[in-house]
């Protein structure tokens, strides 16, 4: 969801798609609004999760799955409101600073030079997944 960072674009709706192993299984999937544009990693991840847990079965495995973020419109143009009642005053506009800067060091220096600690053990493979080109040897 950076690129949506790095195109300062803000969404209001999500969707997931689930296409299942066994094919007899019909493929599921929804879409969900959002009460308000944001292009916040952690409300976005909780809507798409959300979405996937209420609309997916369990039980089958997983041949293919989409997620979609739609209504995108430029960050600047929303008009940004001050809620007088919200408990988290700024943290959604500290947070798309982090992810800004985060998306700057990566541009600067490459998708190896922010990793989460998990990726730098044996078996992470987010350091190898950074070498491919569309998911094929770079080479």
């Amino acid at each position: 969801m950076l690129e949506l960072i790095a195109e300062r674009a803000v969404t209001k709706h999500v969707s997931v798609s689930v296409a299942y192993a066994n094919r007899e299984v019909r493929r599921t999937g929804g879409s969900r609004s959002l009460p308000e544009y944001t292009c916040s990693v952690a409300v976005l991840s909780e809507a798409v999760l959300r979405l996937y847990r209420e609309t997916t079965h369990q039980a089958q495995e997983i041949r293919q799955l989409s997620v979609g973020l739609e209504d995108l419109v430029n960050r600047e143009a929303i008009p940004w409101e001050m809620d007088l009642f919200a408990t988290n005053e700024g943290e959604e506009e500290k947070a798309y600073q982090v992810e800004r800067t985060v998306l700057e060091i990566k541009e600067k220096f490459g998708g190896n030079s922010i990793l989460r600690a998990s990726s730098l053990q044996e078996e992470g493979t987010m350091r190898f997944r950074n070498t491919l080109i569309g998911g094929h040897n770079a080479t």
